[in-house]
């Protein structure tokens, strides 16, 4: 029988209690398990049981086949060629442009199941998943299983610090000049990011463009830490920092009209941000590399940014690679 649960932040949860649609419905008391969508819808669900994550018994997942893409690769360069003619007129110096492959699930898949392929296959920082049943806290429902590698915000008190990535490669040899100056970029958003709910003189780059490997490919990753101004709020962290200036562009505000104009499906939960809070302790990776079921579909997000010097072919075989590994962990038979 199956059950409502997630397995965040090295977490097991069981039995929902409540669900907020705002962050400022977060309470300090309990685990809330947040997935806040790109497109804006929030959810956050308040469960009763938070135990550390030991072993979840094997369970099996049904193969999902027979994808298809919301841009195919002519329409994903002639966007790529769109974006570089809005940075020669100056709009925007950086896009983050998406694409979102989607296959037909008439049977909710089974959320545990694929998390189990991912740690075992594709091993990231922040894999995770939340699944909570229809009807469950007069719900419709929220399935999401992350396999993302990147950190978006965490929280310790009044020490908050995220880790953009900009800049993936199929190995270290494969990273371009272009990679490395649109972290640089990404970086400065969001210090600028950051400093809007931090004590003054205290944001600071603790790392810049580290080279770390996951599985499939290498990415450049930063790491930007702040002390926050006293009773600092979650709505005022989130309308700071949200949506991810790595899956946005910059500046940001430009950057989201080019997508909404580009982009013919909504992102949903794709590079929007999924954690865990507890009291002012949070951890909320960017969700990409993520798994979403929605009305009978399965959905994983895809994408590359894109900046004048961008090369059309090479920005789509970037989406292919961030795709491949986690596609055909969802394809396979056991």
């Amino acid at each position: 029988m199956q059950e409502s649960r997630a397995v965040v932040a090295g977490r097991l949860l069981t039995k929902p209690i409540a669900i907020a649609t705002s962050p400022a419905e977060i309470t300090e008391n309990g685990y809330w398990v947040v997935l806040a969508q790109f497109d804006g819808d929030f959810k956050a669900v308040h469960f009763a049981n938070s135990e550390p994550m030991e072993n979840l018994m094997p369970e099996t997942f049904t193969p999902i086949t027979n994808w298809r893409t919301s841009l195919s690769q002519q329409q994903y360069e002639s966007g790529v060629i769109k974006v570089q003619t809005e940075i020669k007129a100056g709009w925007v110096y950086q896009v983050n442009l998406c694409r979102i492959l989607s296959a037909q699930a008439p049977v909710r898949p089974n959320a545990a199941a694929l998390y189990q392929r991912i740690i075992t296959s594709h091993a990231t920082k922040y894999a995770s998943f939340l699944d909570l049943l229809p009807g469950e806290l007069d719900n419709d429902g929220i399935w999401f299983v992350s396999a993302s590698p990147e950190l978006f915000l965490k929280r310790s008190g009044n020490r908050i610090s995220s880790a953009p990535i900009k800049g993936t490669a199929i190995d270290a040899q494969h990273m371009l000049e272009k990679d490395y100056a649109e972290n640089i970029m990404i970086t400065d958003m969001v210090r600028n990011d950051l400093g809007h709910i931090a004590v003054t003189g205290s944001v600071k780059v603790e790392k810049l463009l580290d080279l770390e490997q996951i599985p499939g490919m290498v990415q450049l990753v930063s790491t930007i830490s702040a002390e926050l101004k006293p009773d600092i709020s979650w709505p005022e962290i989130f309308a700071a920092t949200f949506p991810p200036a790595s899956v946005t562009g910059a500046p940001k505000s430009a950057a989201l009209e080019v997508i909404s104009k580009l982009e013919p499906a909504p992102r949903l939960g794709y590079c929007g941000a999924f954690g865990l809070v507890h009291g002012t302790e949070a951890e909320f990776a960017v969700g990409i590399r993520s798994f979403e079921y929605e009305q009978g579909e399965l959905r994983f997000g895809t994408g590359a940014g894109i900046t004048f010097s961008s090369d059309p072919t090479g920005e789509w075989q970037e989406t292919e690679l961030k795709a491949a590994r986690l596609l055909k962990l969802a394809s396979a038979n056991d």
